[in-house]
């Protein structure tokens, strides 16, 4: 069985140039919550929707208290999703830019 284009995307470990220029960004967790705040002590309780594996979300990259977060809107409104997971003690990114 072939990999699908997505299990075959390796996060890398994309600079700040890529954080602040980069528009497209495509999931690499099986789900990312879309929370109304950049504060990684939210829960799930608190999320807004999710986006799924391989899906491409357009946003900005950011960093907030030195946490990467894709600022995005849902609904008409200002929300964000965590990029990068050792913010919640996963040590992995959760989504990737899009070049």
């Amino acid at each position: 069985m072939k990999p699908s284009t997505v299990d075959a995307v390796k996060p890398t470990d994309f600079g700040e140039k890529a954080l602040e220029k980069c528009k497209h960004w495509i999931v690499l967790e099986p789900l990312v919550y879309i929370m109304p705040k950049p504060d990684p002590k939210q829960t799930a309780k608190e999320k807004l929707g999710q986006y799924g594996k391989g899906e491409i979300v357009e946003g900005d990259g950011v960093r907030k208290d030195g946490i990467r977060w894709l600022k995005t809107s849902h609904e008409g409104e200002e929300a964000w999703i965590l990029i990068d997971g050792t913010a919640v003690g996963v040590d992995r990114l959760f989504m990737e830019p899009v070049p």
